[in-house]
């Protein structure tokens, strides 16, 4: 294992995992019955009756429970660029969905965990947590709100480029969420606003040198404000224009050089993007919405530069005749944290996703996603990959299967190459 030291000397770009990665197969439970057929949908996503799970009656909610069981081998659990440590993990998932719907509200209370166990790598084992609710009141008339709360128990993935990846245990967190919002119908335009906040708090110490450091410098809060403005005269094409502004507001951290502290740094800073977009249904099979404009993130620290240039999103997805689909997108942003070491992180990614359905309860998938990273001001930049096949059977409306490939690279940046194997078998109640 690495020493305590090397933690520093390759420290985080960004402060905090959000464990999205990890719970991203879990879902594979709760996606048969959450299923709607919608505007921009690929193959995978179509409303399948004769394979959607039905839900237990309680009173005037349904109910969606499912269990996920996973068997996963990684060759290079540490995601180190040399002597990779392999091993297989197991985990168990269980999902609850709760929802109450009716024609102008909609109310879901999601309740995730993970319990990960490694074969060999004990020190590797943790759980997570999680409980998620969101309703929308007034759907279809002129005024809709929307509220959410949500905190989930995690820790961080090693893999992600803001994770202290070296450490000798997963690093625990827990995050807060709330959100509200509200859209305004006005003929042809439409007005909404939406507020969010988050907060992480990190668990448990770190030692270095003889020296203890309490993990809580980790600790950080976000606002975030988003106007949107569009005008569409019909379904099938939108004009718009979209404005976020945040606020990310961090403890004072320790600096470090050649793994010596050597005083403390504020990675707190505000910003936002304006941004132009269009929207579009092309044809019956081709999907598109674009958004193009400005970006800008100022830091308090005096010697960490100010980010600003072209913000951009993109998605196009097609449904190509007769069955396969095939989604582009591509995104340039900030990310949410740094290094307390290093300026911000610019973050410019594509990715090309195909899905095919080559039996209506069979589906495959193939994935190349790619990255560059950009550390402003700073010679050592980064580019990274991961390739990923994938295949779901449903055998009936309960129970699924999946198989998945993967193989994920970066270089110039904590460079490390991992391969991943992974067999799941969910069951719907």
């Amino acid at each position: 294992m690495p020493t305590p030291k090397q933690v520093f000397t390759r420290a985080p770009i960004r402060l905090v995992a959000t464990g999205a990665v990890a719970f991203a197969l879990a879902s594979l439970s709760t996606h048969a019955f959450a299923q709607e057929d919608r505007q921009a949908q690929s193959v995978s996503e179509r409303n399948a009756p004769e394979f959607t799970s039905r839900p237990i009656r309680l009173g005037s909610f349904d109910l969606f429970p499912s269990l996920t069981v996973q068997a996963d081998y990684n060759d290079n659990v540490f995601v180190l660029p040399t002597n990779e440590v392999d091993d297989v993990q197991f985990n168990i998932r269980p999902s609850l969905l709760l929802r109450k719907r009716r024609a102008d509200r909609d109310t879901r209370l999601n309740l995730n965990a993970n319990i990960r166990r490694y074969a060999d790598l004990i020190n590797e084992n943790a759980e997570q947590f999680s409980a998620d609710l969101r309703t929308r009141q007034g759907i279809g008339s002129g005024t809709e709100w929307r509220l959410g709360a949500g905190v989930s128990q995690n820790f961080e993935q090693r893999r992600d480029i803001e994770a202290f990846n070296e450490v000798g245990e997963p690093i625990n967190f827990t995050d807060f969420q709330g959100n509200i919002g509200i859209s305004q119908d006005l003929g042809p335009l439409k007005l909404s606003l939406d507020g969010r906040v988050k907060a992480v708090r990190f668990s448990g110490t770190l030692d270095l040198d003889g020296e203890t450091f309490d993990l809580s410098f980790r600790d950080f809060e976000t606002y975030r404000g988003v106007f949107r403005a569009s005008f569409a005269r019909s379904m099938n094409q939108e004009f718009y224009l979209q404005v976020t502004g945040e606020s990310r507001e961090f403890e004072l951290a320790p600096f470090f050089f050649n793994g010596e502290v050597t005083g403390v740094i504020d990675r707190s800073s505000k910003g936002g993007r304006v941004e132009a977009g269009y929207r579009r249904q092309v044809t019956e099979l081709l999907f598109l919405d674009v958004r193009a404009g400005y970006l800008t993130q100022d830091f308090d620290q005096p010697t960490l530069n100010s980010v600003d240039g072209l913000a951009f999103s993109a998605d196009l997805l097609w449904n190509a005749p007769p069955l396969p689909s095939v989604k582009l997108t591509g995104r340039r942003q900030v990310d949410d944290n740094i290094n307390p070491n290093l300026n911000g992180l610019v973050r410019t990614e594509a990715q090309l996703q195909v899905e095919h359905e080559l039996m209506r309860n069979m589906f495959l998938m193939g994935r190349f996603r790619y990255a560059d990273l950009n550390q402003i001001d700073d010679p050592t930049d980064g580019t990274q990959y991961d390739l990923m096949a994938s295949a779901e059977y449903r055998f009936s409306r309960f129970l699924g299967l999946s198989l998945q490939a993967e193989r994920f690279d970066r270089s110039g940046l904590f460079s490390f190459t991992q391969n991943r194997l992974r067999a799941g078998v969910t069951y719907n109640f």
